[in-house]
């Protein structure tokens, strides 16, 4: 029997929207050149680095890029997001950064872990229940704590705002500098903003790059944010800002390359009514991509191994309505339990898991998470 390579024709019959990050070198590269500014010195200024543009542009997924080459050089990471209808709750996405960061030093060897805990008790003193109530995980690392002492309102913001960012100047250190990415800061409450300014002045935080992300097209200069980033300028910080502009056609098309599996010079024609219909918005370029799949546009040749796509119909589409339409018509096509768990699913928040979602829904986790599959 002849000999054979196994495995040359196997194949994956669903398509896998390729994951990289296309045209976003230079951006990549003023990023992590913010993180060499603040790393480097002896007395490294804190930065704010701020990532501009519209919904769906890859702003997260930008920022999200630099997140292991930093870790790669010894810096800690850590995000959170502020939420369109959790607006009233006080520094939400600060406070959703840390406990991950608090879980990366419990791992970390005995002796550091007891210096960042020595130095946390020292610099929080007799008030660090003030951060425990808002991050329970610091309670592993540091120990029960005594009562805080209760104050007004006012002078109890005031000493969170103190406290928290005497809290911060523990992690962001010469030997591992922190970058705090604050994403969807439109939606930032005033307290939070507040916090970002006096951050920013602070010339006892070393080491810091503090990078956040908004939609400039839903801001206006009277907004909160753009005030306070003007404050921090006035006060004299350093604040960068990246404005993402949509993919060109050329970066989307090595997109739609990766993905199916085609030359750059092959998926062209495909690539074509795709940015027509997307303008080089990459999220609603992956949705319609997703969606022309789904309708058995873009389908998988078996008997010829490889992707086909039916250029006469993807055209009619592309010049008809726009990609929110064909998403909504998506949802709509979903089972109606499906659609009503994703109605709870929003209710909660941008970001939900499944034990979560399955007490709100009153069923049990499996069920739900059949319910949802179908999204």
């Amino acid at each position: 029997m002849k000999l054979f390579e196994l495995g040359t024709k196997d194949r994956i019959n669903s398509l896998i929207i390729s994951e990289k990050l296309y045209g976003r070198e230079k951006e990549v590269d003023k990023l992590l050149t913010a993180f060499d500014r603040v790393a480097e010195g002896e007395k490294s200024q804190t930065e704010l680095m701020l990532v501009g543009g519209f919904s769906g542009i890859g702003k997260s997924a930008l920022v999200n890029e630099i997140h292991k080459p930093i870790v790669e050089k010894r810096g800690y990471f850590i995000d959170g997001k502020f939420d369109q209808f959790q607006r009233d709750i006080p520094f939400s996405a600060w406070l959703n950064a840390f406990p991950e960061l608090i879980k990366q030093i419990l791992s970390e060897p005995e002796e550091k872990l007891q210096g960042i805990a020595t130095e946390l008790q020292e610099i929080l003193g007799e008030e660090a229940q003030v951060i425990i109530d808002v991050i329970p995980e610091l309670e592993l690392l540091i120990g029960k704590q005594p009562p805080a002492t209760e104050l007004s309102s006012s002078a109890a913001e005031n000493r969170f705002n103190l406290l928290f960012s005497k809290f911060i100047s523990v992690f962001a250190q010469a030997e591992h500098p922190l970058v705090i990415f604050l994403d969807d800061l439109q939606w930032a409450d005033l307290a939070s903003l507040k916090l970002m300014k006096l951050v920013m002045e602070k010339i006892d935080i070393n080491y810091l790059l503090l990078m956040g992300a908004y939609r400039d097209n839903e801001v206006n200069p009277g907004h909160p944010l753009i005030l306070t980033i003007e404050e921090i300028k006035n006060l004299g910080g350093i604040v960068n800002q990246i404005i993402l502009s949509p993919l060109s056609q050329s970066a989307l098309n090595n997109l739609v390359a990766d993905t199916i599996n085609y030359s750059p010079e092959k998926s062209l024609a495909l690539t074509e009514q795709i940015y027509r219909k997307t303008q080089g918005n990459p999220f609603f370029s992956t949705q319609f991509i997703k969606y022309l799949h789904k309708e058995g546009l873009i389908y998988d040749n078996y008997q010829q191994g490889k992707w086909l796509f039916n250029l006469p119909e993807i055209k009619i589409l592309a010049e008809s309505g726009d990609v929110v339409e064909l998403m909504a018509d998506q949802i709509q096509k979903l089972p109606q339990s499906t659609q009503e768990l994703l109605k709870l699913a929003a209710c909660i928040s941008n970001q939900f898991d499944l034990e979560t979602l399955s007490v709100v829904y009153d069923k049990s986790r499996s069920e739900t998470a059949s319910y949802l599959w179908n999204a």
